[in-house]
């Protein structure tokens, strides 16, 4: 199963296996819905959220780090032990940080920056496997609780 969160609705895809939510990545209650559709972890996590961009870089790295911060939360909390993060990061003032917080939470950690990006662009895809022990944030439902209210898998 596939599932995209955006706060903006997305428009329907012709597959079953393809769900969205509209949300905010940042909001516990997200979280706390996507721990409950995926009670056994999840094998990828893809993040390509983006600001909206002001056209001050200062500002709009700074928010997008937020959301990668966003992201590897979410990663933390529904990733099982061997699986992969991918999230796309601006670089800039608080990159560095935020690569050695990533590398505290996983084994493998590499920073890609796609062939399709242009050259000056700031945008690169941190690559991450192997959640470390003990580093998961929310815990899973078990199959015997209830899902949230609002959410009908299907």
């Amino acid at each position: 199963m596939i599932v995209g969160v955006d706060q903006r609705p997305i428009p329907p895809l012709p597959l079953e296996n393809v769900k969205t939510i509209v949300g905010d990545v940042r909001d516990d209650e997200i979280i706390e819905l996507l721990c409950s559709v995926f009670r056994e972890g999840i094998d990828v996590l893809l993040s390509d959220l983006s600001p909206d961009v002001s056209g001050v870089w200062e500002v709009d790295q700074s928010r997008q780090i937020e959301l990668a911060k966003a992201a590897l939360r979410v990663a933390k909390s529904l990733l099982r032990a061997e699986g992969w993060a991918v999230i796309k990061v601006f670089q800039g003032a608080d990159f560095e940080a935020f690569i050695e917080e990533v590398k505290n939470s996983f084994n493998y950690v590499r920073v890609v920056k796609p062939q399709a990006s242009r050259k000056r662009s700031a945008e690169v895809y941190i690559v991450a496997r192997g959640l470390r022990s003990g580093d998961a944030t929310a815990r899973r439902r078990s199959p015997s609780e209830p899902l949230p209210r609002g959410y009908s898998p299907g």
